[in-house]
């Protein structure tokens, strides 16, 4: 019976990190829009006017940015390759219904 609380628990933990790996994919497509936006605004201001300097520091902004969040994709990318290893190695245990769990996750979807 501990083994399979213990199995349990690791499956919680699976969806756990599968969770906060969706959130932060989320996180990094808000930004990824927010740098879409602030090119938009930039070429589209009547206020200030869009000469070549003011275009390059935008854009080098921009290009920071995106490569900050390059980054941290692949940090994502390795957590969740280590993510799927393990869920390779755990057997799931029959008695657990799998598809509670997976209610939590419609609003990814």
């Amino acid at each position: 019976m501990r083994q399979v609380g213990a199995r349990y628990c690791c499956l919680e933990a699976i969806c756990e990190l599968l969770e906060s790996i969706a959130l932060e994919e989320k996180a990094l497509a808000n930004l990824i829009n927010s740098e879409a936006d602030k090119l938009r605004a930039v070429i589209s201001s009547k206020q200030i006017p869009l000469t070549p300097e003011n275009f390059v520091a935008v854009q080098r902004e921009v290009v920071s940015m995106l490569q900050a969040i390059i980054k941290f994709q692949i940090l994502l990318q390795y957590k969740l390759e280590d993510l799927l290893e393990v869920c390779r190695q755990q057997p799931t245990p029959k008695h657990i219904n799998a598809v509670k769990p997976a209610a939590r996750y419609k609003e990814f979807l």
